[in-house]
């Protein structure tokens, strides 16, 4: 029952991938599946300081990771993106770096 339930999944992801448009790259954009007999392997896109998926990084991304930091509940809100000094916590100088790339300050890598 467990691996049919697996292969289904695993078909269902593939679709769906499948209607995702070849030009979309934002954080959470799934790049690739692979099946085997007993293991799913699904690789997610993280573009840093796109905290919301949408493939741009702008002022409403440092404004998701403040709210983050204030505990503030969000919709839409990709945690693996917004530690973009990458130290390990979601911080107030993360939401600072992600405003600094949108002014052409600082390039986030």
């Amino acid at each position: 029952m467990r691996k049919k339930l697996q292969t289904i999944l695993a078909t269902a992801l593939v679709i769906a991938v499948a209607a995702i448009p070849a030009f979309a790259e934002g954080t959470g954009i799934v790049t690739s599946t692979s099946t085997t007999m007993t293991t799913t392997t699904t690789v997610v896109n993280v573009v840093m300081g796109d905290t919301d998926g949408n493939g741009t990084i702008n002022t409403d991304d440092a404004l998701a990771i403040l709210k983050s930091v204030v505990k503030i509940e969000q919709d839409a809100f990709i945690e693996a993106a917004a530690d973009v000094d990458k130290n390990g916590k979601v911080d107030v100088d993360d939401a600072l770096k992600v405003l600094k790339h949108v002014v052409g300050l600082e390039k986030i890598q």
